[in-house]
């Protein structure tokens, strides 16, 4: 949850940037995502840690006032932008894909979130990995083979690594990268290469 938080914010940052006030304000990773994630985050530590959760009212001002400014946030950046149209021409069709749209972010912020759990999950199969290398070096007679500890080990820690590599990756790729990939900019040039 925290690693989310800080690219939200770093996100801000680059959308201020870029003087792109939908990004910045009204974007699921904006000002308004951020707000409803940070709640979110708070509504939870709150009460995992036995501690009062705000009263209802707070928690619909926290929760629904960043939903419906993601949910209009191309009205408000018309808004904002001093545009001349500032609702669309088409309400329903406005009203069904803002749905839609909001349905596919509460989907993303709870997936987002669950994907940092499988890391943890290596802690357990680590533990199990072991106690088929111990079992293997014959550790419950008491006289343990201390190559096949060693190897054992080795071999664990290798495919942990492994693993653990892969999905770290794909968590920065995936999690991390969605949150400021923009399909406009320049060409990657790397230092010092001839072309």
């Amino acid at each position: 949850m925290g690693i989310i938080l800080l690219t939200m914010v770093l996100n801000i940052i680059n959308s201020i940037r870029f003087h792109d006030p939908e990004k910045t304000l009204f974007d699921t990773n904006g000002a308004a995502g951020l707000v409803f994630y940070a709640s979110l985050v708070l509504t939870i530590v709150l009460y995992m840690t036995n501690n009062p959760i705000p009263a209802a009212i707070l928690l619909v001002i926290m929760f629904g006032i960043p939903l419906l400014v993601m949910f209009f946030k191309e009205p408000l950046t018309n808004l904002v932008e001093k545009k001349a149209q500032i609702m669309p021409k088409e309400k329903g069709m406005f009203v069904v894909q803002g749905f839609f749209e909001l349905f596919e972010v509460l989907l993303s912020y709870f997936s987002n979130t669950l994907s940092f759990v499988r890391v943890g999950a290596f802690a357990v199969s680590h533990a199990a990995m072991m106690e088929v290398v111990l079992m293997l070096s014959g550790a419950e007679a008491g006289t343990p083979n201390w190559l096949i500890v060693v190897l054992g080990n080795l071999f664990v820690c290798g495919m942990e690594g492994l693993i653990v590599g892969i999905q770290v990756l794909r968590l920065e790729y995936y999690e991390l990268f969605s949150r400021f990939y923009r399909g406009t900019g320049r060409a990657f040039k790397p230092y010092g290469k001839k072309i």
